[in-house]
């Protein structure tokens, strides 16, 4: 869902809620999900189903669910999310995600989707 002008002033003033996650470095498609790679390699507190705010570049703000992707052999690749209601025009590189400062706690859940070196 894309903001108006109008309710992307709302938006900065609820900025407060939502911080800076990462930014967006490479992104692919695998069976009909759009993968948003990161510049960072650890997720901290990101809870998998978590719903985001995406900032693309052109200034346009939108707010959809995101699932964490597990690699075969993690060590030394990028954090990585994805989305299962985008196309890959939807989120450009340089896009920022940001994560909702008011999420409550919740134990790890199987929104997680391994990939294998092949897919890569």
């Amino acid at each position: 869902m894309s903001l108006s002008l109008s309710d992307k002033t709302k938006c900065k003033m609820n900025e407060a809620k939502f911080k800076y996650f990462f930014t967006v470095v490479d992104i692919y498609e695998i069976e009909g999900r759009l993968v948003a790679v990161s510049d960072i390699n650890d997720p901290g507190d990101y809870k998998p189903g978590e719903v985001v705010e995406i900032h693309r570049p052109d200034g346009s703000v939108s707010i959809a669910p995101s699932y964490a992707v597990l690699f075969e052999e993690p060590e030394g690749k990028p954090f990585a999310l994805f989305f299962t209601k985008f196309a890959p025009n939807d989120i450009p590189l340089g896009t920022e995600i940001w994560l909702s400062t008011e999420r409550p706690a919740r134990k790890a859940s199987r929104h997680y989707e391994p990939v294998s070196n092949s897919d890569l």
